[in-house]
């Protein structure tokens, strides 16, 4: 499903296949060079994100392979790429993000810490990725299919640049209810739109599953996550990062929660959660 408010300011979409018409292509592609997260928690206390995706990771059976060539897709500043360096099993990790803002925050992380040499960055399209067929063990990412103007030619080209067996892997991607949960509890008083050119999509699992397949994946998983991390945490989450967003321990806390409450559910899947991970080889 587009945003509500895209609906109403672009040219035209396609909400089957999940993408715009070409003649936007260009308000969307200049809003995802130009994205910047200055003040990211996971650039202040890296050891936050590393404890949250090790327990994803551990608690949806993905294992990273310890050689060949693994891409953090969509990269932005290293949430995933960081903490899979810190682990010591990757021993050549790629960055790929079409916002060189982004890349640059990242670069001068790899410039501060030594393990970051064994990651290489690129400015590239992920409609368009600059690698070889077949030439990729695993891509991994973090909450950026909702920004792709076409995704479905997108996880075409992702399929393509896998080698046969390879594995991709989306940590989160938002559902049909993630602003509802997300905003909770706000969201039982007023309906909340998001206003931007960067958040585009939000999915139905099966819809996801049939882009997947369509895209020539095979086996595919999809888990379904957040429903008590948010509606639990939600109003303490809204007043610290309004009234207290650089409170670290209480960041701390929020974090922690998140993670285990998330992880906790994997082995529900509710059908409303408002967060999606997906697995596809």
């Amino acid at each position: 499903m587009l945003s509500p408010f895209l609906k109403g300011v672009l040219s035209g979409y396609d909400e089957q296949y999940y993408r715009i018409a070409a003649g936007d292509y260009v308000r969307v592609i200049q809003a995802n060079e130009r994205f910047e997260e200055l003040d990211r928690l996971d650039l202040r206390l890296p050891h936050v994100s590393q404890q949250e995706i090790s327990n994803k990771l551990k608690a949806a059976g993905i294992v990273i392979p310890a050689h060949g060539v693994v891409i953090d897709l969509c990269c932005g500043t290293g949430y995933v790429a960081r903490s899979l360096l810190a682990t010591g099993r990757v021993t050549r990790i790629v960055g790929i993000d079409l916002s060189q803002p982004q890349l640059n925050l990242l670069r001068q992380c790899r410039e501060s810490e030594p393990a970051y040499e064994r990651l290489h960055l690129l400015q590239a399209d992920t409609l368009s990725i600059p690698l070889a067929t077949g030439s990729v063990d695993m891509i991994i990412g973090n909450s950026f299919l909702h920004h792709l103007p076409d995704v479905g030619a997108a996880l075409s080209e992702i399929r393509r640049v896998l080698r046969p067996g390879g594995r991709f892997v989306v940590l989160h991607e938002p559902s049909l209810t993630a602003t509802f949960f997300e905003s909770f509890p706000l969201s039982l008083l007023k309906e909340i739109i998001i206003e931007n050119y960067t958040d585009l999509w939000q999915f139905d699992s099966g819809e996801l599953e049939r882009l997947l397949t369509n895209a020539g994946f095979q086996e595919i998983k999809i888990l379904k996550t957040g429903i008590l991390a948010n509606s639990l945490l939600g109003a303490f989450s809204i007043v610290i990062n309004k009234y207290f967003p650089r409170w670290d321990t209480a960041q701390l806390t929020l974090q922690y929660l998140r993670g285990y409450l998330s992880v906790l559910e994997y082995r529900f899947s509710w059908s409303q959660a408002p967060s999606l991970l997906i697995l596809a080889d």
